[in-house]
């Protein structure tokens, strides 16, 4: 197994740690280290290889190797091989202010199309049973305008897409490293996410009352009007792009 391999390297000194994983960082291959149910780190891999055959931006666990068997609650301990992920994180609590309005900037200039794809991802991902962790922008990584999810675990958790859009959104601006002093480049990310979400049929209503309730210390009164102003916009373009049955001119179904 190559995971064989990465565990008998040598390397013990650790490069990064999780809240339950010690991480070792190799050219092209990540080494976990910490404690997994077996049956769900199955389950986890089954549906990150199909979602890679979808498309989806994600780094699923390639081989895993049981070294201490399961504890009274079911959790082993043991190695986990992925793929390293391509770029760096989209966002780190130790950025410093200058990399912070960069990057922010990057993201804010995505072509519209970027940002569908980032919520198309990650919304294919909970619907097919896993779970994005967006309390940390280190679980995504960002590379040339796409966007990489990691440490993604088996979703007990309902759906509400309005949370998730207020998540998506959230990581997208750098969760607590956000200030008001970079409002234009977040309205724009407000406003690019908003539409992605309108486009996938989240009521409007519901994309308003998080933008002012959420995000009012950051917005002005302006910014939030041409914000909706584009999005009543955009769910017209979206009703009138919706399938209709066409008729010749004499009445009958093309």
């Amino acid at each position: 197994m190559l995971i064989d391999d990465f565990i008998n390297s040598g390397k013990r000194e650790r490069d990064k740690s999780g809240g339950t994983k010690k991480c070792f960082v190799f050219d092209e291959y990540v080494l976990l280290y910490g404690g997994f149910k077996e049956e769900e780190l199955q389950q986890e891999m089954q549906i990150g290889k199909e979602l890679q055959i979808l498309g989806v931006q994600l780094i699923p666990t390639l081989e895993y190797k049981v070294v201490l068997p399961p504890n009274e609650l079911g959790y082993s301990r043991g190695y986990m091989l992925q793929q390293r992920a391509k770029g760096t994180w989209l966002y780190s609590w130790g950025m410093k202010e200058d990399e912070y309005k960069q990057r922010l900037s990057e993201i804010a200039e995505l072509g519209q199309e970027k940002i569908d794809k980032f919520v198309s991802d990650w919304m294919k991902i909970i619907e097919a049973g896993l779970q994005v962790d967006p309390s940390k922008t280190e679980n995504f990584f960002y590379d040339n305008g796409n966007i990489t999810f990691i440490d993604l675990n088996l979703r007990k958790v309902s759906i509400n897409f309005q949370y998730v859009f207020w998540e998506v959104t959230e990581v997208l601006m750098g969760l607590g490293l956000k200030s008001k002093e970079y409002s234009n480049d977040l309205a724009k990310v407000i406003k690019k996410v908003s539409h992605s979400f309108v486009k996938i049929g989240l009521p409007l209503k519901e994309i308003s009352e998080i933008i002012t309730t959420k995000w009012n210390y950051i917005l002005t009164e302006s910014q939030v009007i041409s914000i909706m102003q584009d999005l009543m916009a955009e769910q017209n373009k979206v009703k009138t792009n919706t399938p209709v049955e066409f008729l010749s001119k004499d009445g009958k179904h093309l």
